[in-house]
């Protein structure tokens, strides 16, 4: 690790401080939001999943506790159709927020860990 990102960690001012420093290129978060297109919703929540693998999209994980509109966003996340995609946003509505959010972060986990071989090509 570089000495510069050494001392960002080391930091008081925490982990904000670490990804203002070091942004994810805006090319890395395209590269995986077109990977997603034609895979199978993850998420599959029971009586909202349209199972429709063409409305599938990426869906990011915002809940990082970063504030919302920074580059670190785009990068966590797991491909979701378009009804359960819906959901996560919370456009309906129709689940306990926690338990969204806690199915949103786990499926997210697994896909990663899936892509763990493949993702240092992808990025």
């Amino acid at each position: 690790m570089q000495e510069s990102s050494m001392k960002i960690i080391q930091s008081s001012q925490g982990f904000s401080e670490l990804v203002s420093k070091n942004p994810i290129p805006k090319k890395t978060t395209k590269k995986l939001s077109e990977s997603a297109r034609g895979e199978y919703c993850r998420i599959r929540f029971d009586g909202i999943c349209n199972g429709d693998n063409d409305t599938v999209v990426y869906a990011h994980f915002r809940d990082l506790g970063l504030g919302f509109g920074t580059s670190y966003r785009g990068l966590y996340g797991c491909p979701a159709c378009s009804s359960c995609h819906d959901e996560l946003d919370r456009r309906t509505q129709l689940l306990e927020r926690d338990f969204v959010r806690n199915t949103h972060c786990y499926q997210s986990l697994r896909y990663w860990e899936n892509l763990r071989g493949k993702v240092w090509v992808l990025l």
